[in-house]
This record gives C-alpha cells, sequence and structure tokens, in this order.
C-alpha cells in the first residue's frame, strides 16, 4: 500500500505528475482457501477493484480483517468495507467524501464540446478509426453515429488538481490563474448493428470510446477498450472486447 504514485523531481509539476500524486496503489493478496470460502466477499472484492475506492474504504476494510468478525465498536463514519458491499458503478467523488483537490473525476469542458461537431476533422478522424476497429469483430454488421453523442465529448481534471493543491485552502491565491493541462480526454459515441437477430429484429449495442489527446503534439489514442453504453440481457457484455 502506498500513499501515492510516482511524483518525484519534475515530472511532480505534468498532468501525469499531478494524477500520479493523488493514485497511491493498494494490492492484496487473499490466501485460495479464504477466498473458497468466502465467494461472496471475494467477488465484492474483485468488483470493487474497479470502482472508486479511497483511504476510508481501505481503513474500514483493514477494521473488519483485524476483528476477525468481532462487533465494531467505534465504527468509523466514514467508508465501505470492500467485502462486504458492491460499491456502485457511478460513485464520485462527493459521494465519497474526496476533497475536489484530490479528484480525479473528470469534468465535461461544454465550450469544446459543442464546437467539436460530426463536420469536423477530428471527428471525423476518430470516427474512421473506430469504424474500423468496430467493424473488425466477426458479430458486428455496420456501424452508424449515436444519436445522443452528436459531438466528440472534452474532458479534463479539474483545475485545483492541475494547479497540484494540496489543501483546498490555497485555492484562493490561484484561482484566477488558468493551469494547462498536457492532456485532454475525448469522448466519441457509435451504435453498432449486429449480425444477429432476435424475435424478428435486428439486434445493436450502443458503445463509447475514450481517447487520451496529447496537446503537445496532437496524438489521439484509446485510454481504454471502448465501453459497450446500453446493455441488455442479449448483450450484456462491459466492453466491446468482450461482445461475441
Amino acid at each position: 500500500m502506498g500513499d501515492h504514485g510516482n511524483r518525484i523531481h519534475q515530472i511532480q509539476r505534468t498532468t501525469t505528475g499531478r494524477v500520479e500524486e493523488r493514485s497511491p496503489l493498494f494490492s492484496i493478496r487473499l490466501p485460495d482457501e479464504w477466498k473458497r470460502k468466502n465467494a461472496k466477499a471475494h467477488k465484492n472484492l474483485r468488483t470493487n477493484a474497479n470502482r472508486l475506492v479511497t483511504n476510508f474504504d481501505l481503513h474500514k476494510t483493514l477494521r473488519h480483517l483485524a476483528l476477525s468478525g468481532r462487533e465494531d465498536l467505534e465504527p468509523p463514519k466514514y467508508g465501505v468495507n470492500l467485502f462486504s458491499q458492491m460499491l456502485n458503478s457511478t460513485r464520485g467523488c462527493e459521494e465519497a467524501e474526496i476533497p475536489e483537490n484530490f479528484c480525479l473525476c473528470m469534468e465535461q469542458q461544454e465550450n469544446k464540446s459543442l464546437r467539436l461537431t460530426n463536420e469536423t476533422d477530428v471527428y471525423k478522424k476518430l470516427f474512421a478509426s473506430l469504424s474500423e476497429r468496430i467493424l473488425s469483430l466477426p458479430c458486428v454488421k455496420s456501424i452508424r453515429p449515436h444519436f445522443r453523442y452528436p459531438t466528440l465529448e472534452v474532458f479534463s481534471l479539474n483545475q485545483m488538481v492541475l494547479h497540484g493543491l494540496r489543501h483546498e485552502n490555497q485555492w484562493d491565491s490561484v484561482k484566477n490563474y488558468t493551469s494547462a493541462s498536457d492532456f485532454e480526454w475525448i469522448e466519441l459515441g457509435m451504435i453498432a448493428d449486429m449480425h444477429k437477430r432476435y424475435d424478428g429484429f435486428e439486434l445493436s449495442f450502443g458503445l463509447i470510446a475514450r481517447y487520451r489527446h496529447r496537446l503537445s503534439t496532437d496524438l489521439y489514442e484509446l485510454s481504454e477498450s471502448p465501453r459497450v453504453h446500453e446493455r441488455t440481457a442479449i448483450c450484456n457484455a462491459p466492453t466491446v472486447d468482450e461482445v461475441i
């Protein structure tokens, strides 16, 4: 367990360093016998590994282990036991009690988003690149723009994080200055029509791809496997790589 990531020397002043400073590593190795005897707790932990987890949660979880089933007479006010409860996939900083200067949730840049319509070169470039990837899936017949995403959506870290503030009370001294980011994140929506049919209807699924845009070189790269946006019993895969 660490208290922060790689933030040493000059990298601390970059966007990557700001993120690393707020992204401590926590890893845990559970005995196989424990996992067999506590299947539900193990499932909860594996799910929570891909959720927004805080030090409050780790504190409550470690107390649970230390007490070995005994009643906690002074339960912590904040946090969730990661063994006993699955965190919400939409959990945000406010719900998790994370101060804004340590919050890595993205903020949409609405003015930039409105300018990146499907008529722009950037939209066309990313749509063509994503289309090639999605059409390579054997189950996909064709693709089309997503009606809910008529533009690219642009996101960035909040200004408190980009300024590298350790304490919220430092905000007044810098709030009139904009700290530039090395990156911004771009989301593109798309609908994929499948070869499969169900009850006479053609099946399709919505997906969202997130690109990391390196501003210094104007390089766009997928930051993760595109996510299935509208999951159903017919297509319940979380990412397009798992769509059959």
